[in-house]
């Protein structure tokens, strides 16, 4: 029986079935990266860079060192986990807020991410976050460093808080017309359940071995967008 066709039919799908993957970085001492940050909240606009350079890198983290870019004060010391994640320390224990990438990074691999904090800051007395990541797969893309191949990775998911109870002022005029006196009134606002939606991007290059854009985005209850950071890899520097 002829079976060659069916042969080279197997053949020619195996790069679909077998997709190329990546595996977790080998990141060393002295590794560095400067980003282009764009932030944008509401009607406000901010552009800077910023330099990162890795201090130290253990079994299970990484310490980076982040400053301004011209910065003359000493830079920040961030911790990052061995795959890049992020962790906050709550009631005593390290609970991850962020994991962009589960490697090795296959595409249609997914992963979820859920938190609950307390006192996040004076606005919020409880925050959850939830969030689903997805390996979307390979893609071209360019930033100001360069055009390179990524691996993309998307997170959706909804955030939700109970307020601490703001206070608010409201002006009226009082006395004759024309007069311009005002009385100011504070009215306390009882604390409520708030939500909303959040969504992230970020394209990893192993070459480079870290994410060369990353885009994150939350949105109010009402669907719109109150804030958007978008971080860029300008430069690089990897240790040998």
């Amino acid at each position: 029986m002829y079976r060659l066709p069916v042969v080279l039919g197997l053949l020619l799908a195996a790069p679909a079935i077998f997709a190329q993957s990546a595996d977790a970085p080998n990141v060393k001492a002295n590794d560095a990266w400067t980003f282009r940050v764009t932030t944008e909240k509401g009607q406000q606009f901010e552009r800077h860079d910023v330099d990162s350079k890795v201090e130290r890198v253990s079994r299970d983290a990484i310490l980076v060192d982040v400053s301004p870019t011209g910065s003359t004060t000493p830079p920040v010391a961030e911790m990052f986990g061995s795959d890049w994640s992020r962790a906050h320390e709550n009631a005593g224990k390290a609970v991850v807020v962020e994991k962009p990438f589960q490697f090795p990074l296959i595409e249609g691999k997914s992963w979820d991410v859920s938190y609950t904090v307390a006192n996040p800051n004076p606005m919020y007395s409880t925050e959850t976050w939830t969030s689903h990541y997805v390996v979307v797969g390979w893609e071209d893309i360019e930033v100001p460093a360069g055009k390179f191949r990524a691996l993309k990775v998307e997170a959706e998911g909804t955030w939700g808080g109970m307020t601490t109870g703001a206070s608010a002022s409201s002006n009226r005029s009082v006395g004759t017309a024309g007069s311009g006196a005002t009385t100011s009134t504070t009215v306390a606002e009882p604390p409520h359940q708030t939500s909303g939606r959040m969504y992230r991007a970020f394209w990893y290059v192993p070459s480079v071995k870290r994410a060369v854009k990353s885009v994150i985005e939350e949105y109010s209850s009402k669907g719109v967008r109150s804030y958007r950071q978008t971080t860029e890899l300008e430069s690089m520097k990897l240790a040998v």
